[in-house]
């Protein structure tokens, strides 16, 4: 717990002394894993306009490293920039021609822009080379085929065996969560999720999928149950709270509903929309005490 705290610590010095910079306009060189840690760090705040910051000054000065323009691209990628990240994909080749990360992300930037065909084809051809590394990105790459393709079972069942090998890939647990969504399979994403829940209780987003998943067949206290300990493990996941409180007030737990806004604004600060709807939850709790 101790190691934990100082390596937080170290990463909050990191992240202001970068902020602090950016704002004077006098950034500076930083070693290659402090790069990585703010890139880290940034999307996983979903804030991938710094993210594309620091993934600019790492290639000024790494432009050798073909990680950084890896990096770069997989953000544009998610930033909906498919020709951009393509261009970076060019000259990351240049540098690691046999790196199967870059073909990955241009299967992806394929299967996204609809070319399902191609971005089958090199998918087909690496599965024949891939490590376990690999295939778990090969199947996240799958899995964006099935959905322009509208196989959503297929979608489903990808991202089933993704999961089964990496429980606690992000994006994998978030993709899982609109595949079963599409293809309606609500009660065997219980059981599944259930699954990965026996191997790591501490998997927020599988208690997310979770949650989700009662809520779609109507079980609403189970759903409410399982969105608390997505944000009591990770108390920063906001939509752990958002739909937490959602769930409750839909089924006029006012109470409870409230609980989880005050803790929202507690964690994140005050907000208008929140105060909106905590006036809501206080509004019904009056008119039930009328």
């Amino acid at each position: 717990m101790e190691h934990k705290t100082k390596k937080d610590h170290k990463l909050k010095t990191l992240v202001s002394e970068f902020e602090n910079d950016l704002e004077k306009g006098s950034l500076k060189y930083f070693e290659e894993k402090s790069y990585n840690q703010l890139i880290d760090y940034y999307e996983s705040e979903n804030d991938l306009e710094k993210a594309l910051d620091v993934s600019d000054l790492a290639l000024d000065q790494y432009s050798y490293r073909s990680e950084f323009f890896i990096i770069k691209s997989r953000i544009l990628i998610r930033m909906g920039d498919f020709k951009n990240a393509h261009d970076l994909l060019d000259k990351a080749e240049i540098v690691a021609p046999f790196e199967n990360e870059i073909k990955i992300l241009r299967a992806k930037i394929l299967a996204m822009s609809g070319d399902t065909d191609e971005a089958t084809q090199i998918l087909s051809d690496l599965k024949n080379l891939s490590v376990n590394t690999d295939f778990v990105d090969i199947l996240l790459c799958e899995s964006y085929v099935f959905e322009f393709l509208k196989e959503y079972e297929l979608m489903f069942n990808t991202l089933k065996k993704l999961l089964q090998l990496d429980s606690t890939n992000t994006e994998g647990l978030e993709r899982m969560l609109l595949s079963v969504e599409l293809s309606r399979s609500y009660k065997e994403s219980i059981l599944f999720h259930k699954d990965l829940l026996d191997e790591n209780p501490y998997n927020y987003l599988a208690w997310y999928n979770l949650g989700h998943a009662y809520g779609s067949t109507q079980e609403y206290e189970e759903a409410i149950i399982c969105l608390e300990y997505s944000y009591i493990i990770n108390k920063n996941f906001e939509s752990g709270y958002l739909d937490c409180a959602d769930y409750a007030f839909q089924i006029k737990e006012y109470g409870r509903a409230l609980d989880c806004y005050q803790e929202l604004i507690r964690q994140f600060g005050e907000d208008g929309e929140y105060l909106i709807l905590i006036a809501e939850c206080q509004l019904n709790l009056n008119s039930l005490k009328a």
